[in-house]
């Protein structure tokens, strides 16, 4: 009996050491998961941090921005405006254009200006200057179509200087003629035969001429007549009865007085006047002012829009730019500035213009033409004008602004020509423009 409880006992004890060792294992297994996922969790908070995050998503419907190619970021980088062009032009020092290419040196590059002109009518252009005659002048022939000047020359200061043609501002005389019957025959109603009456001398100006009432006194006469003839009273009594001060400048703004183009060439802009009295608004419709200004380049377009159906094309004179290694850098391209006016009233001034060489102003330079074996050829049109600087006569500003068209093959040419004479004239600026027509058309 003794025996047997001493081994009862024993395996109790033995049962009871196993479930001791269980239960100490149990709590180590359950210390090292706490461990290691207290590690781990530690390990994570430092590390995310150091993570970047990712892009916001876009939305599905939003457009997705794409990267330009490399060819053509870079052509974006280095294509100049034309402000870049003007200043290339001005760092050429180009006192002419004997040659058809500049060079510029800007920002310690190179550059090659591949220009427009037409270096045969170039020469025969600067072999026709009267320069011991004249304190300044301004010659710029252009093609109509396109606006691409084919040649020029300027006169300022004693020497060449190119950059009169578009820098330097003359009175505009009788030029601005153009404007105020552009105005009355696009917005008024009137046609070239619309009649026309005035008081007095033709190219006269007084305030008894400018009175609207008509009398046994007055003189009948067709717009175009007026226009051709520049007869001042017709268009003085227009510009205060019938045009009015604000449409005046407004259609004077719409081609190209007083605003600056933007130009590959640094142009400043033509000028008209502001607000003027009654007697102000007739000497500026008339042209019988030294206010109202323009440059030369100006004219050439502005001759252009009358032979070209209507559209005022900007000048250009640049066709390309190269740099050092040869790669062209800019290209020259014809851009429309705006519209004349309607079809009929431009081909109403087209006319006018015409009328003028035929039996107006230009008609005494022009009375040959129809003899010429070169000329007869051609319709060409102009307007003439002509001031003085002041009371004493020292200086007498002469201008042509007008064109040509070949009868057969419709080639077309814009001239325009303003010359400051000294008290001896030389030669004249219609003149200038015939000579330089005959040579081209040859």
């Amino acid at each position: 009996m003794q025996g047997k409880k001493v081994s009862g006992n024993r395996w109790r004890s033995y049962q009871s050491s196993l479930k001791r060792r269980e239960t100490v294992s149990r709590r180590r297994r359950i210390l090292l998961v706490l461990l290691a996922v207290t590690i781990l969790f530690a390990l994570l908070s430092f590390l995310l941090p150091l993570v970047p995050a990712p892009p916001p998503k876009a939305p599905a419907d939003a457009q997705q921005p794409t990267a330009p190619e490399p060819a053509a970021q870079e052509a974006a980088l280095s294509m100049p405006d034309r402000a870049f062009v003007r200043s290339l032009l001005a760092a050429s020092g180009c006192k002419d254009f004997k040659s058809t290419s500049l060079l510029s040196l800007a920002d310690g590059k190179a550059y090659t200006l591949n220009t427009t002109i037409d270096s045969n009518l170039q020469a025969r252009l600067e072999s026709l200057l009267d320069t011991r005659h004249s304190k300044a002048l301004g010659i710029v022939v252009s093609d109509p179509d396109t606006g691409r000047i084919l040649a020029l020359a300027g006169w300022a200061d004693g020497q060449m200087q190119a950059r009169a043609c578009w820098e330097m501002l003359f009175p505009a005389a009788s030029i601005f003629k153009v404007v105020t019957a552009a105005e009355a025959l696009d917005q008024f109603g009137l046609s070239a035969n619309s009649p026309m009456f005035f008081n007095g001398r033709k190219h006269t100006l007084y305030r008894s001429q400018l009175t609207p009432a008509n009398n046994r006194y007055s003189e009948e006469i067709s717009f175009a007549e007026a226009f051709a003839e520049s007869i001042n009273p017709v268009f003085g009594k227009l510009g205060i009865h019938t045009v009015g001060l604000e449409r005046l400048l407004a259609r004077a703004n719409t081609l190209g007085f007083g605003r600056l183009w933007d130009l590959d060439m640094p142009a400043i802009p033509s000028i008209a006047p502001g607000r003027e009295a009654d007697f102000g608004i007739a000497e500026m419709a008339s042209g019988f002012n030294r206010s109202t200004q323009m440059t030369p380049i100006h004219g050439a377009a502005l001759a252009g829009a009358l032979i070209n159906g209507g559209n005022l094309i900007a000048p250009w004179i640049i066709e390309s730019i190269e740099g050092e290694n040869g790669e062209i850098l800019y290209k020259g391209r014809p851009e429309i500035l705006e519209k004349v006016g309607s079809r009929q009233a431009v081909d109403d001034l087209e006319a006018m213009m015409v009328q003028t060489v035929l039996t107006g102003t230009a008609r005494s330079t022009f009375a040959n033409a129809k003899r010429d074996r070169i000329l007869k050829n051609l319709t060409i049109g102009g307007k003439t004008g002509s001031i003085n600087d002041s009371d004493d006569h020292t200086i007498r500003y002469d201008l042509f602004v007008g064109f040509a068209k070949h009868n057969v093959d419709q080639r077309k040419l814009a001239v325009s020509v303003i010359v400051a004479h000294h008290e001896f004239i030389g030669t004249r600026a219609a003149q200038y423009a015939r000579s330089i027509i005959r040579h081209h058309f040859q």
